[in-house]
């Protein structure tokens, strides 16, 4: 994952003047759905480490630092919305629904706090 900053030059973005900073190396595996919070402070997106595993929230400050991995367990958790308050929402196969009249597992809206607490489904159930 990697920011881009373009500079302003005389009013206008300057392309040829532009630099890239390389914030996260997904090493093999894949990391999606990049989201910057409303306060401009962290990076919210979903990492998978290998193609057996399952995806988790991480964050990270803008500059790549303070990188933390905020969900866990055998779920998929991936797009992350940060929100205003400051909580996030975010796409989870935590809960046993299932498609209507096929077996796979349905992914349901979830919301918690930043800090990974206060994990609740905001969509419904089935």
């Amino acid at each position: 994952m990697c920011r881009l900053d373009t500079p302003w030059v005389g009013g206008r973005l300057d392309p040829d003047s532009l630099t890239v900073t390389r914030l996260f190396e997904s090493e093999g595996g894949i990391a999606r759905d990049p989201a910057v919070d409303w306060t401009s402070e962290r990076i919210w997106f979903g990492y998978r480490p290998a193609a057996d595993g399952f995806y988790h929230l991480r964050s990270m400050r803008l500059d790549g630092s303070d990188l933390r991995q905020v969900t866990d367990g055998p779920f998929h958790d991936f797009y992350p919305c940060p929100l205003p308050g400051g909580d996030i929402a975010f796409i989870t196969t935590r809960c046993a629904s299932r498609v209507f009249c096929f077996r796979w597992t349905s992914s349901v809206l979830f919301r918690m706090r930043s800090d990974g607490s206060d994990m609740r489904p905001i969509s419904a159930r089935v």
